[in-house]
C-alpha cells in the first residue's frame, strides 16, 4: 500500500486502527480501498448513492468499520464529536465556495497528531484548459482555482504546517490538453459521449506515462493536481 490516485499513503501507516474522514468521497473507491486495508472510515458526500456504492463493495466485517454522513450543511460535520487521525479531501475544494470554513472545520475535528491530505487541480492547468474551452469551469463545476500560496495560507490560518507537497496525474494533463480544444462535453471530467478518438487519447496518455521517467518529469513540470499534506 504505497499510493492511491496520486496520494502517498506513507502517512497512513503509523497508526493502527486509525479513523479516517473521506470528505467528498464521490463514488467511494478510496473509502473502499481504505476499509479493505484495515482502516475505520467515515465517508462524507452530498450524494446518498455514495453510501450504497461503498456498502455494496464491503463484507460484513468491513461494514462494521464504515460510517456514512450525508452532507446537508457544514454544521452537521462541525458538531461531530469524534476526532480523526486522518482527513482526506481529494479534488473537492475547487467545487466549494465556502472552502475556508471547510478547512477550519478540519482543524477542529482532527487529532493533535493528525494529518490532513488535500488535493486540488493546479492553477496553470485549469487556466490552460479554460483558454481552449470557455465552458471548462462550468463543465467541471469548479468555482475556485488555487495557486500554491492560497493553499499554504489556508494551512497557516488554521494552525496547520505543510509537511509535504506532491504532484500527480500528468497523464490527465496530456489527455485534456489533446481533447479540450475540441470542446468535448463532459461533467466533472467524466466524458458524456466516448468515441474512438477519446478512447485512443486515453490510451495514448496512459501509454506515455507508463514510462516512469516521463511520468516523473511531467509531474514536476505540468501536473494535473497537487497534493498537500497538513500536520498539526
Amino acid at each position: 500500500m504505497n499510493n492511491f490516485a496520486g496520494i502517498d499513503l506513507f502517512f497512513l501507516k503509523n497508526i493502527k486502527n486509525a479513523h479516517i474522514l473521506d470528505y467528498g468521497c464521490g463514488d467511494g473507491a478510496f473509502s473502499v480501498f481504505l476499509i479493505k486495508n484495515g482502516f475505520n472510515v467515515m465517508a462524507v458526500d452530498i450524494n446518498p448513492e455514495s453510501e450504497h456504492k461503498i456498502s455494496a463493495a464491503l463484507n460484513s466485517e468491513e461494514k462494521s468499520r464504515f460510517k456514512f454522513m450525508l452532507l446537508i450543511g457544514q454544521d452537521n460535520l462541525n458538531n461531530y464529536s469524534q476526532k480523526f487521525d486522518y482527513i482526506i479531501c481529494r479534488e473537492v475544494l475547487e467545487h466549494i465556495k465556502d472552502y475556508e470554513n471547510i478547512i477550519n472545520i478540519f482543524s477542529n475535528i482532527i487529532k493533535s497528531s493528525g494529518v490532513c491530505i488535500i488535493s486540488v487541480p493546479t492553477f496553470l492547468t485549469e487556466k490552460y484548459f479554460a483558454f481552449w474551452d470557455k465552458n471548462w469551469f462550468a463543465k467541471c463545476e469548479h468555482v475556485n482555482i488555487f495557486k500554491k500560496k492560497d493553499i499554504l495560507n489556508l494551512a497557516k490560518l488554521n494552525n496547520f504546517e505543510v509537511a509535504r507537497i506532491s504532484s500527480h496525474s500528468f497523464n490527465r494533463t496530456i489527455f485534456w490538453s489533446l481533447v479540450v480544444p475540441f470542446k468535448i462535453e463532459h461533467r466533472m471530467g467524466k466524458i458524456l459521449n466516448k468515441n474512438r478518438f477519446i478512447n485512443f487519447t486515453e490510451y495514448l496518455s496512459n501509454a506515455i506515462c507508463s514510462f516512469k521517467f516521463i511520468d516523473k518529469l511531467g509531474n514536476k513540470i505540468l501536473p494535473k493536481s497537487k497534493v498537500y499534506y497538513f500536520k498539526k
